[in-house]
């Protein structure tokens, strides 16, 4: 994990990444970690998706006194995406692992970017887990009563008109 950030470092994908939890997970299917990547998913709802999650890694939970929570799993896969903003959106940037995020507070609209999909139907930025159409039928269908789902529009070219790492043209600048 970034010392500075909590956030986990890509270099170490794609070891798993097994977690004592103070707490007990929420009933949600898919919980996470305050501000790291390190995110929970419920083992029936990873078997139902596990077609989608070939390239993630996943770990084993423990409560406080070291029991084995049986079924949650973490799971994590970088690299990260970036969650977009509008016109003028801020975006922080850790001093030591260089990891970007948008300081969201501002904004009326929240965008991911089309191209973010084309390879992977479910994505993580630094905190949060993104799924495609696709997957977010299979969880309403089968987890609607669990699973708590936001709609963000995809956009091609985000309205921010900012450059981002993992943006195609990163490298021109």
């Amino acid at each position: 994990m970034c010392r500075k950030c909590g956030r986990i470092l890509p270099s170490w994908y794609p070891r798993r990444i097994d977690i004592r939890l103070k707490q007990y997970p929420t009933k949600s299917p898919i919980d996470g970690v305050w501000w790291t990547g390190v995110r929970l998913i419920d083992i029936a709802l990873a078997r139902d998706l596990k077609p989608f999650m070939t390239k993630f890694a996943f770990g084993h939970c423990s409560d406080s006194d070291g029991g084995e929570i049986a079924n949650y799993r973490t799971f994590y896969m970088p690299p990260w995406i970036s969650l977009r903003g509008e016109k003028y959106a801020d975006y922080l940037t850790c001093p030591s692992c260089q990891a970007v995020w948008l300081d969201y507070r501002h904004q009326r609209r929240l965008f991911l970017l089309r191209r973010d999909f084309e390879e992977y139907h479910i994505r993580q930025d630094g905190v949060t887990t993104y799924v495609s159409e696709l997957v977010a039928s299979i969880i309403v269908e089968q987890w609607f009563r669990k699973a708590k789902l936001i709609r963000i529009p995809l956009v091609d070219k985000p309205p921010d008109g900012e450059r981002l790492p993992g943006d195609s043209d990163w490298a021109a600048m």
